[in-house]
This record gives C-alpha cells, structure tokens and sequence, in this order.
C-alpha cells in the first residue's frame, strides 16, 4: 500500500513538474514574442520616421533645383 502511495505521489509530482514546463514554455515563448512585436513596432516608427525625413529632403532638393532653374531662364 506505501509502494502504491509513492508511485501516486511521484506521479503527480512528475505531472506537476511537466505541466510547470509547459506552462514555462509557453510564459518564454509569449514575452519573446512581445518582445519581438515590441522590436518591429521601434523598427516600424524609426523607418517611417527615416522615410519622412528622406521624402521631405528629396521634395525641398528638388523644389529649390527647379526654383532655381526657373531663377537662371
């Protein structure tokens, strides 16, 4: 009757420690995830930041160029 106590006891001890794996696994994979997410949304508003920074550089360049063509005709 111990044996059979024991072999219980360590069952679910063995269970618990699986389950606990698993709920760690899944806890690791979530914050990499978020903090992946995290990374592309830095990424996302820094290269939108660049693409606006480039778009008005190329707009003034191109405005004073032209401006200045108009000036010298």
């Amino acid at each position: 009757m111990a044996e059979a106590s024991n072999f219980h006891c360590s069952d679910s001890l063995e269970f618990r420690s699986q389950l606990e794996l698993k709920e760690n696994f899944w806890a690791k994979s979530f914050f990499r995830l978020k903090y992946s997410l995290s990374k592309v949304v830095f990424l996302t508003k820094y290269l939108n930041k660049l693409n606006q920074i480039l778009f008005y550089a190329i707009a003034d360049f191109l405005y004073y160029s032209f401006k200045q063509m108009r000036q010298s005709n």
